[in-house]
């Protein structure tokens, strides 16, 4: 039977958090029953020394009441001119202190224009009708947040109040803005306003910047380069200034101005006078905006014209002098100047950096090798932060009659250097310039479009690995005979962090040796596959080494009731040996404990029998794995498969194992929290595994229903499998369920399913349904 929770238990559930710490209450007013705003009675006071246009602050609602408490409104008014409205909220989590251990009925506050002069807040609470009213006291009720809009002339105030009693509009006993409510169903209480004072006093001063600094090191080709310098004006909007006069000079040796652009703030008058000969620039401005802030003046175009040999630098201040400010009643102090700096180093050549295949040879064999994984590192080499390389791109060209293509992985070497992330791709290109793989890579910028240095590299050169190429043998001769196959890098291209190609010298490319099978004399090789409902080659066995190709080697994972296909291929010094009984035993199942296979309490032997070989020395059997009425579960582990042949009176043997499984497993379900509101999205998020060496799909289903069994759902694919034997290949999906204002509140139930396919296309179900019993709870209300 489901728990039934009650609805004031639920609220005071989510309502766990405080919202904000609220002042203790300061001298409030002195009468019975009031409403008032605090600070009490001082008010709010400013001063443009400290505050301008921007600043951000408070008030906070109270309210006393000598009688049994229901309910409380506001309706507060404020100068529109002068301030800005953010929000206002409740003192408590959910609901004001003044009402913090009652049950009430929230709403959200409303903002309106009140006269052209005023805009108006209005708020309120109620008593639920659960439990007790608010027996009488006192605590606050709401915060409302302001931004200062208007600052007040030179040697003026301004003057305004925060009204909750003057603006009450209407002041009637049958219609007041500002009250309480008692037991009785009566309105009742006084509003108390407080004043609002902003007094012009004189700000920091201002001052001009030019920004930013640039450092152009030994290693960049500088000349050139252009770059855009910023003149700012930082100035308090209390100043109200009108135009500014300054001149900005340069070090003409090595920089020469190209164009200024004035911004259009000075929207009155403005002009300019460059003078690349002696190095300086004159400008003039002027606004009828009241500007505040770091207010842009122009962008400033220049051109590296020189730059020496190191260790020779050039260093050059954009300085300013003759600087006059103005406002509509005279000449304004400037403050200090901020000069930024222009140094560029003497030039010094580095050495080209190359990429090298590592290990550039590899030996296998002459053991058994197809279906074995190698890896090779693509590393960068001899490459100097003065590169400032960012981005890479690389083709790597080999043979796929001989390597197969499974993974190609991003290296540790761009990742360390990148503290936005990197962008990796690889593609495996089938054509064009023969059969090979395309790599790029790229550090990602800031998050204004830039490159941060450190780059990557070092001043004595350093080297990495960029990329991890992991191939699968497919090919491997007869012994004495070998093959050598030739992975060769080409078509290398570098990006500098300023957009310019950085420069390769030839590659060290790599050669993979793969040489003869040694397995002379008697030699019997069991391999095989199963249908696994269409998706194995069935009757065909699964490709080395999914089907266990070589001595002793694993087959891939076998889905219940799915038809198995066993071969042995039965040889003497590599020639067929036909018209031979092989003789094949399956038993199982087995379970790994301390890296041991055990049998299992159901341990059986599920075959017996035998097959002769053809004219290709290969003998072949089929067979259905059982699935009982009764606990079919229990037949599910690793089966051993064990093929014997007489050979010229010496018996001969090899081994298989395979995982007799379902294809996914499904540990854990979770959501991203408990609760959920109307119109709020429940995130499923589903732990799996699977046996699979080889990669399957599957999809994802997550259904939710709701208290009175109505469902709701959602579906997400993810690929499962790419296992090594007998270990999980484990995953994580997340799917996305959105709870729609017809659900009804209560308990909620999560059951969760994983099919190959849609099941309209013919999908069906790869592991049991996974169910949680009042996995989440819906909540009585919306968003």
């Amino acid at each position: 039977m489901k728990r039934i929770l009650n609805k004031a238990v639920v609220l005071a559930l989510v309502s766990a958090l405080i919202l904000s710490a609220i002042p203790v209450l300061a001298e409030p007013p002195a009468v019975a029953d009031a409403i008032w705003i605090e600070p009490y009675p001082g008010g709010i006071s400013f001063d443009t020394s400290t505050v301008s246009v921007g600043y951000e602050f408070s008030i906070v609602l109270w309210a006393k009441s000598s009688r049994t408490c229901g309910a409380w409104s506001f309706r507060l008014a404020y100068n529109k001119d002068q301030l800005e409205y953010i929000n206002c909220s409740y003192t408590g989590p959910g609901k004001s202190m003044f009402f913090k251990d009652i049950a009430t009925v929230p709403v959200s506050p409303s903002h309106a224009t009140l006269n052209s002069t005023h805009n108006r807040i209005d708020f309120g609470e109620s008593w639920a009708g659960v439990g007790p009213m608010r027996a009488p006291g006192s605590d606050s009720l709401a915060i409302i947040f302001f931004r200062v809009k208007a600052v007040p002339f030179k040697y003026e105030t301004l003057q305004s109040k925060f009204g909750i009693r003057e603006f009450d509009v209407i002041r009637s006993p049958s219609a007041p803005k500002t009250y309480m409510i008692d037991s009785l169903n009566v309105k009742y209480g006084e509003g108390f306003d407080i004043p609002y004072v902003f007094t012009w006093a004189a700000p920091p001063r201002p001052y001009l910047i030019s920004a930013p600094n640039r450092f152009y090191d030994r290693f960049t080709h500088a000349v050139g380069i252009t770059f855009v310098e910023t003149i700012t004006l930082n100035v308090d909007a209390a100043w109200f200034l009108t135009n500014a006069t300054f001149r900005m000079s340069f070090n003409k040796n090595f920089l020469k101005i190209l164009s200024v652009s004035i911004d259009p703030t000075w929207n009155v008058a403005s002009s300019y006078t460059i003078d690349n000969t002696n190095g300086w620039l004159d400008v003039f401005v002027e606004t009828s905006a009241n500007i505040g802030g770091n207010v842009p003046v122009a962008s400033v175009t220049f051109n590296i014209t020189a730059q020496g040999d190191y260790p020779t630098i050039y260093t050059s201040t954009l300085s300013f002098s003759n600087v006059v400010f103005y406002d509509h009643v005279g000449a304004i102090t400037p403050g200090t100047h901020q000069a930024a700096t222009i140094t560029v180093e003497g030039f010094l050549a580095v050495e080209m950096p190359y990429l090298a295949v590592e290990p550039n040879t590899q030996v296998h064999g002459p053991e058994y090798a197809i279906g074995k994984e190698i890896t090779v590192n693509i590393d960068i080499k001899r490459l100097h932060f003065a590169w400032k390389l960012i981005g890479i791109e690389f083709r790597l060209n080999y043979d796929p009659t001989v390597l197969e293509v499974v993974s190609v992985d991003e290296g540790p070497y761009f990742p360390s250097y990148a503290p936005y992330g990197t962008w990796f791709k690889s593609y495996i290109e089938p054509d064009y310039w023969g059969p090979h793989i395309l790599v790029g890579e790229l550090i990602l910028p800031n998050g204004t479009g830039y490159w941060n240095p450190p780059y990557p590299g070092s001043a004595t050169y350093e080297s990495g690995t960029i990329a991890t190429i992991t191939f699968r043998i497919k090919q491997q001769p007869i012994w004495p005979d070998e093959i050598t196959t030739y992975l060769g890098l080409f078509r290398i291209r570098g990006i500098g962090a300023t957009g310019d190609m950085v420069p390769f010298e030839d590659p060290v490319n790599g050669t993979v040796t793969i040489r003869g099978f040694a397995g002379v004399g008697r030699v019997i090789d069991v391999y095989g596959g199963a249908s696994n409902a269409g998706y194995g080659p069935f009757p065909d066995p699964w490709p080395a080494p999914y089907g266990g190709q070589g001595p002793n080697k694993p087959m891939d994972l076998v889905i219940p009731q799915s038809e198995v296909v066993l071969y042995a291929n039965v040889t003497y010094n590599f020639w067929p040996v036909q018209q031979k009984d092989v003789n094949f035993e399956v038993e199982g199942p087995y379970e790994h404990v301390n890296g041991q296979l055990v049998p299992k309490q159901s341990w059986f032997i599920l075959l017996k029998t035998t097959a002769r070989t053809d004219e290709n020395g290969v003998a072949k059997i089929t067979f259905a794995m059982p699935w009982p009425c009764t606990n079919p579960e229990a037949l599910l582990g690793v089966y051993k498969v064990t093929a014997t042949v007489n050979i010229r009176d010496v018996i001969v043997n090899d081994t298989l194992y395979f995982y007799y499984d379902y294809m996914v497993h499904i540990f854990k379900v979770t959501t991203d929290k408990f609760y959920y509101e109307h119109c709020e999205t429940v995130n499923v998020i589903i732990e799996y595994g699977s046996h699979a060496m080889q990669t399957y799909p599957a999809l994802f289903v997550a259904v939710i229903k709701d208290e009175l069994n109505v469902p709701f759902m959602g579906m997400g694919n993810a690929p499962v499998g790419g296992a090594t034997f007998c270990t999980f290949e484990n995953g994580t999906i997340t799917i996305p369920i959105h709870v729609d204002k017809w659900m009804f509140s209560g308990y909620a139930d999560i059951y969760v399913d994983c099919f190959d396919k849609d099941p309209t296309v013919g999908g069906f179900a790869w592991c049991p349904q996974y169910f949680i019993d009042d996995a989440i709870y819906i909540l009585p209300k919306s968003k």
